[in-house]
């Protein structure tokens, strides 16, 4: 089963940003994903500001999303987190070094 997480998107067009999480001991935050929309909105009420919306992301969205995250100097992402903790926590090249090699094996594939 693939993953189609949901981010929140804080802010107005267009001045935005993605939901981050900063524990002590990571060097930069970490993108912010979600199960359910459910837990995008909780974790949204409690530590974003007023304006946010939540999007669910295809394979295709979730891969750009990432790079982008990678070029601006993120290398974690975490799923489900809270004002303490994550659920899991990802990191970035790796994440991206697997995306990479499921393709280049789908495309021999064909």
């Amino acid at each position: 089963m693939e993953l189609e997480p949901w981010i929140l998107i804080l802010g107005e067009a267009p001045e935005t940003s993605l939901a981050t999480w900063s524990p002590d001991g990571l060097a930069s935050p970490a993108i912010a994903f979600f199960s359910t929309r459910a837990k995008a909105e909780h974790y949204a009420e409690r530590h974003c500001p007023d304006t946010f919306s939540s999007v669910q992301l295809q394979r295709p969205e979730l891969l750009q999303v990432l790079i982008d995250a990678y070029r601006n100097e993120m290398r974690h992402a975490v799923l489900d987190p809270s004002a303490s903790q994550a659920g899991q926590l990802f990191q970035l090249d790796q994440v991206l070094k697997a995306a990479k090699e499921e393709l280049r094996n789908r495309s021999l594939d064909s």
